[in-house]
């Protein structure tokens, strides 16, 4: 997650200035980047919660919230097929790759590039700077579920075993999620 942080906020800095191939290629460079750099950390769970907690809270703080204005736009007809054909190739891409990787880094680099990336490049393409930012700032602000689940699970899984860790790490998740919904819907604090 803090490496997608990372990429997001790449991404919304650069926006208002550059087109979208050269910010979505500079956020996927800072991703790989990052991902390589947190690799070679010996991570324990409760610094590393602390670190993405703080990541979080800065992230949030940094990546600014434009009002929503305008129609909801039509995508043309190959904005789908072009989505699905890129996700596939990012995919294939890092499976091939996953091998020379390992399965740490193939895993930390694959969130970022196949979903983030995609979105991004599409909405800043055909709907602009505030709403891809806005895009990546829902990314930043929901991923504090992310952030409990994996809490839940690196601290219960050993002695609750895996249904009931993936059960309070999936309800923890959804409580989460709801709270940034309603905060972020109805008081626009987030």
């Amino acid at each position: 997650e803090m490496s997608n942080h990372a990429s997001c906020l790449t991404y919304i800095f650069l926006v208002r200035h550059r087109s979208w191939p050269i910010c979505t290629s500079l956020a996927i460079g800072v991703s790989f980047i990052a991902t390589y750099l947190l690799n070679l950390v010996a991570w324990q769970l409760w610094p590393a919660f602390v670190t993405l907690l703080a990541v979080f809270i800065v992230s949030v703080r940094l990546a600014p919230r434009y009002p929503v204005s305008g129609p909801t736009l039509t995508p043309p007809a190959w904005d789908l097929p072009g989505r699905i054909l890129c996700a596939t190739v990012l995919v294939v891409t890092i499976t091939t790759l996953a091998d020379r990787l390992g399965p740490q880094l193939s895993g930390q680099i694959s969130p970022f590039p196949v979903f983030c990336a995609i979105f991004a490049a599409f909405t800043h393409a055909q709907q602009g700077a505030r709403s891809v930012t806005n895009l990546l700032r829902g990314f930043i602000v929901g991923s504090g579920s992310y952030l409990g689940f994996f809490a839940i699970i690196g601290a219960w899984l050993p002695t609750l075993g895996l249904g009931l860790a993936y059960l309070f790490a999936s309800l923890a998740a959804i409580a989460i999620g709801g709270i940034t919904f309603i905060v972020t819907r109805e008081k626009g604090k987030l």
